[in-house]
């Protein structure tokens, strides 16, 4: 190896598979084993000797250049983005949302170049506040999260309950309309609170 006779170890070795085959046999490489390496044979007429450079390629570490970061958004917001960079370009990741793995589609939005990576979450509501992972598609272990935090609307009540007559036996209607779709609602007599039952009919459009 680079000149200098090789001692046989338990990760360097080699042996005859045939009478005329001689196998060199380096177990685990390392990048310390890059060497010009030479094999010499001799007998009672002479020597010949055959030369090979042995190259061992480092294994490349990647790692998160720039990590995600939180992102802050309103409800109804039309979009919110996540983006990072890797430390090498054109590397495969994988998005989740609370560890769950998440695709492009109606919701989601997905694109790379070369090292930046983009999740873009669409028509923002309250379900969406939570974290984001991106993970090396080879290694999910090599990951960075972030949270995407949601700002709720205020509630506003566009349309208040009106008082109504009904006479004896027959049913009464209340109504009320509030400026959020999202918005789940409770009613109360006095003040305990009533649910649908054969007295009651409760519901939302």
């Amino acid at each position: 190896k680079n000149g200098v006779k090789i001692e046989k170890t338990e990760r360097i070795y080699w042996y005859w598979p045939e009478d005329n085959v001689c196998e060199l046999v380096i177990r685990d490489v390392i990048h310390e084993d890059s060497a010009s390496i030479m094999v010499k044979a001799i007998n009672v007429v002479g020597e010949i000797s055959s030369h090979a450079f042995l190259l061992v390629q480092a294994i490349q570490v990647i790692t998160f250049s720039e990590e995600l970061q939180d992102v802050n958004a309103k409800e109804k917001d039309t979009m919110a983005t996540f983006e990072c960079e890797l430390s090498e370009p054109f590397i495969k990741v994988q998005w989740f949302k609370n560890d769950v793995q998440i695709f492009s589609g109606d919701k989601y939005r997905m694109h790379s170049d070369r090292k930046i990576h983009l999740l873009s979450v669409l028509t923002i509501n309250m379900n969406d506040a939570t974290e984001y992972t991106c993970a090396l598609a080879e290694d999910s272990s090599i990951k960075s999260t972030a949270k995407l935090i949601v700002e709720g609307t205020v509630i506003e009540l566009i349309e208040e309950l009106a008082d109504i007559e009904v006479p004896e036996s027959f049913s009464g209607e209340l109504e009320c309309a509030v400026s959020s779709e999202d918005a789940e609602g409770k009613w109360y007599k006095g003040d305990k609170e009533i649910c649908s039952s054969s007295k009651y009919s409760i519901s939302s459009r």
